[in-house]
Order: structure tokens, then sequence, then C-alpha cells
């Protein structure tokens, strides 16, 4: 719980401290993203795509002892659907949200940190068998597990659209998840994720 205040905190420092900077192009645009999301620090292969909300963005420009510097923040929400599969073991699908803060330097390298929420449901892949009341064994269609997603994250990456003008981005994401009621507890998911952004507007 401490984590999440003290991102929190620096989200809404981020904010003020750019209140009077000038308000930057990519506010209001959207972004829609692709990436590789691989669980237990990307060795289980999945998916992951969403659509991604600027909703407000600040830009700064000074001019320094040897070179002009550049600093844009940008506060994002996004919606995403994704998941990966552990073949001796199971398969996990979910959808979630995401709320966060992006930095953006002059030479269009990003860095940012995010909180997510989302639903999550998980598929053994294994036969599942149950005990009929014949005491004979019937195989269980669809075994699994489900239940909410909280998560927590940061990316680095490369904005293409800073110096190049060109509508690309792409990013690493190292991610903690967390699926609750698991066992009666919660499992920790750590999961990675490369992928690409493309602003559509």
């Amino acid at each position: 719980m401490k984590r999440f205040a003290i991102l929190i905190s620096l989200f809404l420092w981020g904010y003020f401290a750019y209140s009077q900077a000038e308000t930057s192009d990519r506010k209001g645009k959207i972004a829609v993203k692709l990436s590789y999301y691989g669980g237990n620090y990307g060795n289980y292969p999945g998916l992951k795509a969403g659509a991604e909300y600027i909703y407000w963005a600040k830009a700064k420009t000074k001019q320094g002892k040897r070179k002009e510097k550049y600093n844009e923040r940008q506060l994002f929400v996004s919606a995403n659907i994704g998941g990966y599969t552990h073949k001796n073991n199971s398969t996990l699908l979910f959808i979630n949200a995401e709320w966060g803060h992006r930095r953006i330097k002059k030479s269009g390298f990003l860095i940012e940190g995010f909180l997510g929420l989302g639903f999550l449901r998980s598929y053994y892949n294994p036969p599942t068998y149950t005990l009929t009341t014949n005491n004979t064994l019937e195989e269980v269609k669809g075994a699994g597990q489900s239940g909410l997603m909280p998560s927590i994250g940061f990316g680095l990456g490369q904005a293409l659209y800073v110096k190049k003008d060109a509508p690309w981005s792409y990013y690493i994401r190292p991610t903690l998840a967390f699926q609750m009621n698991y066992n009666h507890t919660s499992l920790i998911i750590p999961a990675v994720e490369v992928g690409v952004s493309y602003l559509i507007n």
C-alpha cells in the first residue's frame, strides 16, 4: 500500500510542477498499443493490446548553459486486453485499465510509471477431473480461477514523435500484477511487456 501512495504522490507532484507550462500537441491524442506480454519475467509467452488516451500534456523548453532543454509530461489512461500461457500449468486472460504519468526528454527518451486494475481468468491447461457420486472421474471443462488483478509498474522507451515527427514509440515495461483470491491468498505475477505505440490522431 505504501508503494501505491508514493507513486500517486509522484504523479501529483509532476502535475502541479508543470501546471504553468505550455500545453503539448499530444494532449487529447489517442494511441493504439501492441506488445509481447510475458509472464514470469517474460518466460511465459503472451500478447497485450490496448488503446491509450493522453488527457493532460504539458511541455517546457528552456535554454541551458550549452544547449536547449526540453521536457514533456503526460497523464494518460488506457484500456487493455491480454494474456499469456504457461504450457504445463495454465493460460491467463485479463482485461484492465491503467492510469499513468510519463516524462519525455528532448531526445525522445521516455520514462513512465502506472497503476492498473482489472479482472483475470485463468484456465488450467492439463485436464482437471472431479470425483462423481458414482465414484468415477469426470473431466471438468474450463476449470480455473477468477479474480481482481491490481498492478503496478514502470516503463522505459523512445518516443519518435519528439525529434522525427513520426507517430511511433517503443517501450519496455516491467510489471508486478497480483491475482487476488488465489487459493485464499494472492499470487504475485511478475511480467515484462515489450511493445510499440502508434498515435492515430
